[in-house]
């Protein structure tokens, strides 16, 4: 059978999907391995390889999540254009030089057939390039593919930041090896990403959500035993305690001590006490929970979007930075939910917005109808295909 490696960045956004394929893929037989820096290995069937990259000075769990919040400490303080130029030079090029470092070693270890690279893990295509291993790039950001008619120039400081350091890892070429020519994996759908005329190599799969381990604990009797709606309430695991503070003041202000079931992905001790209403944890089982919600409030982060319209739900999305913005303009251009701005957000608007997608049947009809759109893709299954299609034909299936 074929070997496929995995190379992804730090962020759980950009993990999650391709556990769903990955474990696919085991299934039919094939090996599959991971490198990443984030030790997830725990979530994963004993047959799956997994390579760490480890900091050098980071040795416990404690350490690897004081590095990542020194990675990204300058973002949740930055908007629009100027989160995307300090994710760009803070974070993934500086990421892409570390990851360097030891790729090549795993390559050599693994030996695989087709090398699967997270759009935002640089390194990951840069060595498949250099190895002249087919390679496949996985979009778990879909709107970074949509060409950017306003901010032309930006587009070109994104890709010399990519052609300097390719050159800079001994690849002399001044096209950015990014999104592969071959298969650019899109877990989304066309209708999603109101994208008709891409080019070939991008082809829709629709959210990477098939079967997700998952180690996290959550009170679903809870959910099961009440009559009475029910909504998430998520803005990200980044952002810094004063921000979440702020915002969660005022979805408490809201939401505290009514009828409606609110679960919020927050540090339980971020407050001294929460409305009984409310069910807080730093993490959820997000795909077993969302079945049994009615809506979603979160910062248009795309995996919990997708997630979210992939079960019908209606959203109200609070773009912070990042693509965010372009997520948050899809949901509402397709009816699926209501964007309200993040900074000066009121509570009365948060409150109307809230009942609107709860009351409004428009919104749920609009997300299952881009449900549908996701399930017309083939999603894992023709994902699987494609992927092995790709080995080379020395190769037994």
């Amino acid at each position: 059978m074929a070997k496929f490696l995995f190379i992804v960045p730090p962020f759980w956004g950009h993990i999650n999907p391709t556990l769903s394929l990955g474990i696919s893929l085991l299934e039919k037989g094939h090996q599959v391995g991971w490198v990443s820096i984030t030790d997830f290995s725990y979530l994963l069937p004993d047959e799956a390889i997994f390579y760490q990259i480890e900091k050098e000075k980071y040795k416990t769990k404690e350490d690897e999540k004081k590095y990542l919040e020194e990675m990204f400490k300058d973002i949740p303080r930055t908007f629009g254009l100027k989160s995307v130029k300090v994710l760009f030079e803070d974070v993934l090029v500086p990421l892409a030089r570390y990851m360097s470092k030891h790729i090549p070693e795993y390559i050599e270890a693994f030996k695989p057939d087709v090398i699967i690279s997270d759009h935002q893990a640089f390194a990951g295509a840069i060595y498949a390039y250099k190895n002249k291993i087919p390679y496949v790039t996985s979009l778990s950001a879909p709107t970074a593919i949509m060409p950017s008619e306003e901010y032309p120039k930006f587009v070109e400081w994104e890709a010399s930041k990519v052609v300097g350091l390719q050159q800079e890892l001994g690849v002399l070429t001044d096209q950015p090896i990014v999104c592969s020519e071959t298969l650019s994996m899109v877990f989304a759908s066309s209708m999603f990403l109101g994208a008709n005329d891409l080019d070939k190599r991008y082809q829709f799969f629709g959210p990477s959500i098939g079967k997700r381990p998952s180690d996290m604990e959550f009170d679903f009797d809870r959910l099961q035993k009440s009559n009475h709606k029910k909504i998430l309430v998520s803005i990200g695991t980044i952002f810094p305690s004063e921000i979440m503070k702020d915002f969660l003041s005022k979805v408490i202000a809201v939401m505290g001590n009514t009828d409606t079931i609110v679960v919020v992905i927050s540090d339980p001790d971020l407050f001294e006490e929460w409305p009984d209403n409310f069910i807080v944890q730093k993490r959820i089982p997000q795909l077993e929970v969302l079945p049994y919600l009615d809506g979603v409030v979160c910062h248009a982060g795309y995996n919990t979007v997708s997630e979210s319209i992939a079960n019908g739900l209606p959203l109200v999305v609070l773009p912070i930075a990042f693509d965010q913005s372009r997520v948050a303009e899809r949901v509402d251009a397709l009816g699926c939910g209501i964007r309200l701005r993040f900074k000066r957000l009121k509570e009365e608007e948060l409150e109307t917005a809230i009942t609107s997608i709860l009351t409004n049947a428009s919104y749920r009809m609009a997300a299952e109808n881009v449900r549908d759109s996701f399930v017309a893709t083939g999603g894992i299954e023709a994902a699987v295909k494609q992927l092995e299609r790709l080995v080379p034909q020395q190769v037994a299936l």
